[in-house]
């Protein structure tokens, strides 16, 4: 393997990870903020990225649009995401963090199926597996029952974790037309803030001092993990690297521990181990298809 190119990858492994830090970081200031709504801390997390985002088209002296046939798939990966980002963000305040974060980590598998289908991507049996391993090791972290109230922040985290799935599948759109990164993070934080916003005037909760530095707070964390998530997939290719992602779910059940006294059932632990494993095969897999 040529020397920088491994430099490269190394990069790439150590952003992805230190996203995932970030990102598991993010969830624990979202629960210390305590109780308030989940729309006013999306509010916090997209308007904060916003602002972020606005200086680095500024700067760069980016259009807000330059290919109008792109506008439906920015439009659509920022709706999807805001979905994914509310359902996350519930689930964070009414779950153990760990199976959270799990639960969120079924994007990818979700984007697989939706890339087949929409993009005509190619669709193999080990597709498939890993998309059947994946929503069974759901179903041993859910562990579904007829009390409605366990499995509300269950099912609200899984359509969470399919509406982050269809976002990555226009996100991979996107890239296909070779759209501007800064430009599609712009419109996410956008739309997401325009949907949200709203919401202030008819339900929003006063915060304390401390609830106001937790939700900055997890804005900045969301922010840097964005950035590092970004940085990550420009040094190295999703087959290098896209295994490592799974690290924020060891994080965020580390911390959950440490933090909330949070400790995953045994039924959990199993679907972590099926969900994480399907993605170590999809990992192996890609390689093994793609040359070097």
């Amino acid at each position: 393997m040529n020397p920088d190119r491994n430099d490269k990858i190394v990069r790439g492994i150590i952003c992805i990870i230190l996203s995932g830090l970030c990102f598991s970081l993010m969830n624990v200031a979202i629960r210390t903020a305590g109780d308030i709504p989940s729309m006013q801390k999306c509010v916090f997390r997209n308007s904060i990225a916003l602002i972020i985002a606005i200086g680095y088209m500024l700067k760069g002296r980016i259009p807000v649009m330059s290919d109008k046939r792109n506008g439906w798939l920015l439009l659509g990966r920022a709706v999807c995401g805001t979905i994914g980002v509310l359902g996350n963000y519930y689930a964070v305040d009414h779950m153990n963090i760990g199976d959270a974060s799990i639960m969120n980590k079924i994007s990818p598998f979700v984007a697989l199926c939706c890339a087949a289908i929409f993009l005509k991507e190619r669709f193999t049996w080990v597709h498939l597996i890993a998309v059947a391993g994946a929503f069974a090791g759901c179903v041993f972290v859910v562990q579904p029952s007829p009390d409605l109230a366990r499995m509300t922040p269950f099912m609200i985290a899984l359509a969470g974790g399919i509406g982050a799935g269809f976002a990555l599948t226009f996100l991979r759109a996107l890239g296909r037309r070779e759209e501007n990164g800064t430009r599609v993070i712009f419109w996410f934080s956008a739309v997401s803030t325009l949907i949200t916003v709203p919401f202030l005037f008819f339900n929003a909760v006063p915060m304390s001092l401390n609830q106001w530095v937790s939700m900055l707070l997890a804005g900045l964390l969301a922010a840097a993990g964005q950035v590092f998530i970004t940085r990550a997939y420009y040094y190295a290719a999703p087959r290098n690297i896209s295994v490592f992602d799974f690290s924020q779910v060891l994080f965020s059940a580390l911390f959950g521990f440490l933090f909330f006294s949070g400790i995953p059932g045994g039924t959990s632990v199993i679907g972590y181990i099926l969900i994480i494993s399907m993605g170590v095969l999809l990992f192996f897999y890609n390689k093994r298809r793609q040359p070097e």
